[in-house]
């Protein structure tokens, strides 16, 4: 039998524990009441000293405003003159001792001109030289406090006599007459240090009882303890309270004044206070804890009787047991000691009529046997409707079964799979599908994996399916396993991957490769070369005079002879050739295994095909034409960077010798001419950039229903020396060519947001529009750039609109995707510039997430003469909006086309009319349109 454990009595262990909390509970409630009233009286005490320091300060200042009313009041009664200035030794001779008994002086000194000391009345107070000197040079009162053998306020005005100073008049005054104002206004001894680096006052009232205070407190605390809040002090059974403070609110340096108060009663109050509270809480606490006793005692009674009845349970002596609680336990009300006897009889009950229970559960089990062959005949009709592909195979891959989405799928009966082998379904090019497949049915490694593969049922029709094969195994059976295989059929999403892959790599408009894929590509060709020593020649082609067409003709037509110019040029070139179009009228052709003879003979063919095409707009015809260069790896270049920098070379030393010409690079030949005004721009724009020399314009842009200016477009400049300004058409194709656009990027970004930031300081909430460069798209720095610029502290990310122009961003369309999401996760918003000009699709409008989309002024600045700008512009208009997108309108040239604007629903306006760049963002003077 264990041995029997130490009895406590739950009476005494309740008492304990709810003792225990409740000390716990008063012991929280008395410390925040203390710290409460601890608070209160601090913050009191807080205003109180506030109150002294301003009083304090204000008696001084009117002492000191009383002695300058007093000069003037002579100077003016007197008149004194250049010519009468020694006329003021006599008037104060005369009325000296006068003042000093009405005005309570001490000293006066009369300085000349030159700051010599004329005459001097009173007490000896020394004064600067270069005091003196100061109100000479300045011509403005001087407020000083002289403390010597004693403290003394000091007024040195200086004397004008038609708009020239004449001299210097000082009048002093003791500072102990504001000490006793100061002391019967408020009650309070206050003192004055002159020397923050002695001991004692210069001055205090109650000097005897006060400097003994002071010298104590000094000798423990330094003065800098008390300056900036007020510091408690005990003293012979007294609380005092001292507070120094600088005398002038403007600088915060000696003299200093120094408030004493005695607040012993207010301290007194306050530790009664904490005295009263305690003894109430300390009181009501043991009240509470004895009633709680009782009330654990009487309970704990009816618990004694209800165990003394259970040991007729053990006996099995059920109706003794019901007797006994029954004649024991009477209550008026029920309570958890009534529940638990009641819980004990219907116990007692339970076990009475368990034989009945086993008996009604037999039946019960019968009829879960029925449910569940009909739960089996659900479940099989919900394989057969489930909208995925189920299969069993045995464990040799034999098919077993298969449900009715997987015959749809598969576009098969169920008699043409089940015993055949689910291997022979996948293409043989699945080595890993078919691999992971025999490791499962040998029961290797893991009994269950996922793949994304294809499966053929017949050799032409192949749809991809995502699949997760799973062995299942009988419990307690001998059953071989069988294989569970689930597919969810994504062919479509697959066709959309491989759509968005193409997007990615594709010029939209010309279906080539675009740049990014361009150099991927190029690299890895040269890789190649390089391992099998073969020549790769890389051909850069720039369509002459295409800005001509652009802009005469619009970019449609522009577009029209790119798509053109590519299929004529497809037909020349090999399918091992990679042709691609990596800027507006940029193309490249790389053709592997190549020598010098064929790389001739080609490029005279292309230039060939291209004279060829018979090209008119408006029966107008128009000569096509490229001009090239080559230049060929290894011999011109080991690198990617080198090769496409010395094609680019050639091709502008084709370019100089006129149309339709191509170069093949050489090293020997003469490119210094092309390298010296390349190095001329990068020298300009290194210049700028070291020298600060990039300024920021600012074009408005008006809410056309609000009329008022909504935001403003930041446009860059080049400001030199001589205040000449360099616009962008100068020098942005150079910085792309030089590969200095991102600086120049990430510099427009930190001057826009200064200018941000300057606004805010006003507390204008104009936003800035911010161009980025195409070339930002493939820019793996400018996001954290930008994620660094816009976590300074004041900036708003939501006021800055960032802009790219359609054909930037559709070029690269993934990537510009992507950076658009990503900085429109730091709040702030996207303007798609110049749509319509390029590739002017409404599926890249959907597509991207901008807020703001600016119609090209091309469509705009005719609007008022053109039909069909008018037109386009309103489709455009309506489409955007149904996106919802803002629009904007550029090259807004007079009133007629704004009020076309307006009309038509667009939202912005911008343009000369409403108002050119202007330096200065605030300057609305010359704004049109607004209200």
């Amino acid at each position: 039998m264990p041995k029997s454990k130490k009895f406590v009595s739950l009476k005494w262990k309740f008492a304990f524990g709810f003792g225990l909390i409740l000390i716990t509970l008063y012991t929280g409630y008395f410390y925040f009441a203390y710290r409460e009233a601890a608070d209160n009286f601090a913050r009191s005490r807080t205003v109180a000293q506030e109150n002294q320091i301003n009083i304090a300060r204000a008696l001084t200042e009117d002492s000191f405003l009383d002695l300058e009313r007093f000069v003037e009041s002579i100077l003016l009664v007197n008149n004194i003159s250049t010519s009468q200035e020694q006329a003021l030794i006599p008037l104060f001779d005369k009325y000296w001792q006068h003042w000093q008994v009405i005005w309570g002086l001490e000293n006066a000194v009369f300085y000349n001109q030159q700051g010599v000391n004329v005459k001097q009345w009173g007490n000896d107070i020394a004064i600067q030289d270069d005091v003196v000197q100061s109100v000479l040079l300045q011509e403005l009162p001087v407020h000083q406090i002289i403390c010597e053998q004693g403290c003394f306020q000091q007024v040195l005005t200086p004397i004008l006599f038609n708009s020239e100073v004449i001299g210097v008049l000082s009048i002093s005054l003791s500072l102990s007459d504001t000490l006793l104002n100061y002391q019967n206004a408020i009650h309070s001894d206050i003192g004055v240090i002159v020397d923050e680096h002695k001991m004692g006052f210069s001055a205090v009232t109650h000097a005897e009882k006060n400097n003994q205070l002071w010298y104590q407190v000094r000798s423990i605390y330094p003065l800098q303890a008390f300056t900036s809040k007020a510091l408690g002090y005990l003293r012979d059974n007294k609380y005092y309270e001292l507070r120094a403070f600088a005398i002038s609110a403007q600088h915060q340096q000696a003299p200093y004044y120094v408030i004493l108060n005695d607040i012993t009663n207010d301290y007194n109050n306050l530790q009664k206070k904490f005295s009263t509270l305690a003894i109430t809480g300390l009181s009501g606490l043991l009240g509470v804890i004895f009633i709680l006793f009782i009330n654990i005692h009487f309970a704990l009674s009816r618990v004694v009787q209800l165990s003394k009845a259970l040991p007729f349970l053990v006996e099995h002596k059920y109706q003794e047991f019901r007797e006994n609680i029954t004649t024991r336990q009477r209550f008026f009300f029920a309570d958890e000691l009534a529940q638990l006897t009641q819980t004990a009889t219907d116990v007692v009950h339970e076990l009475e009529v368990l034989e009945n229970d086993i008996k009604r559960n037999n039946s019960l089990l019968l009829t879960k046997s029925s449910e569940l062959e009909e739960e089996r005949d659900f479940i099989s009709q919900l394989i057969d409707v489930a909208p995925i592909i189920i299969i069993t195979q045995d464990i040799q891959g034999n098919i077993l079964s298969i449900n009715q989405e997987g015959q749809n799928d598969l576009n098969v009966s169920l008699g043409e799979l089940v015993g055949k082998n689910f291997a022979d379904f996948i293409p043989d090019v699945e080595i890993e599908h078919l691999h992971k497949l025999m490791q499962l049915r040998l029961q290797k490694k893991h009994q269950e994996f996922s793949f994304s593969g294809r499966l053929s049922v017949d050799s032409e029709d192949i749809i991809y399916i995502d699949w997760i094969h799973t062995v299942l195994r009988a419990k307690n059976s001998d059953q071989d396993p069988i294989i569970l295989s689930l597919g969810v059929d994504v062919t479509e999403r697959h066709q959309a991957d491989q759509q968005l892959v193409w997007m990615a790599t594709h010029d939209q408009l010309t279906g080539l490769s675009n740049r990014r894929h361009f150099q991927n590509e190029l690299e890895s060709m040269l890789a190649v070369a390089e391992r099998y020593r073969e020549q790769i020649a890389l051909f850069y082609l720039d369509l002459d005079q295409f800005k001509v067409i652009n802009d005469t003709h619009g970019h449609q037509a522009g577009d029209r002879l790119l798509q053109l110019i590519t299929r004529v040029l497809s037909k020349e070139v090999r399918e091992t050739d990679l042709f691609s179009r990596i800027g507006g009228d940029e193309f490249t052709l790389v053709v592997p295994s190549a020598t010098e003879d064929g790389v001739i003979s080609l490029t005279n063919k292309l230039l060939q095909a291209l004279k060829n095409i018979d090209y008119s707009i408006n029966d107008q015809p128009h000569p096509i034409s490229f001009s090239i260069g080559v230049a060929i790896y290894p011999q011109h270049g080991a690198t990617q960077q080198e090769l496409l920098a010395n094609a680019d070379l050639a091709m502008y030393q084709a370019k100089k010798t006129g149309r339709a010409r191509y170069h093949i690079y050489s090293p020997e030949f003469e490119y210094q001419a092309l390298l010296t005004e390349q190095l001329r721009w990068k020298h300009i724009i290194e210049q700028a950039i070291e020298q600060d020399e990039f300024i920021l314009f600012y074009q408005p842009i008006l809410d056309i229903k609000q009329k008022q200016i909504s935001h403003y477009e930041c446009l860059l400049r080049i400001e030199k020396e001589d205040g000449s300004i360099l616009m962008p058409g100068d020098f942005i194709e150079h910085a792309e060519q030089l590969g200095i656009i991102n600086q120049i990027d990430q510099l427009v970004l930190k001057k826009a947001v200064e200018q941000h930031l300057a606004f805010q300081k006003i507390g204008n909430n104009a936003r800035l529009a911010v161009n980025l460069s195409g070339r930002s798209m493939n820019d793996m720095e400018i996001l954290p750039h930008i994620e660094k610029v816009l976590s300074q502290p004041g900036v708003k990310p939501e006021l800055i609109i960032f802009e790219i122009t359609e054909t930037s961003a559709v070029s690269n369309f993934l990537s510009a995707e992507t950076l658009i999401t990503q900085i429109k996760a730091l709040g702030c918003h996207f303007a798609l510039d110049d749509f319509g000009v390029g590739f002017s699709s409404f599926y890249y409008l959907k597509s991207l997430p901008v807020d703001y989309v600016k119609i090209d002024g091309s469509f705009v600045k005719q609007m008022d003469v053109s039909e069909e700008d008018r037109i386009f512009v309103k489709v455009l208009t309506e489409v955007s909006q149904a996106f919802g997108k803002k629009i904007i309108a550029e090259f807004v040239e007079n009133k007629q086309i704004l009020s076309l604007l307006e009309q038509q629903g667009v939202d912005y306006a911008q343009g000369y009319y409403i108002s050119k760049p202007i330096r200065d963002p605030l300057d609305l003077s010359h704004v049109k349109g607004l209200d």
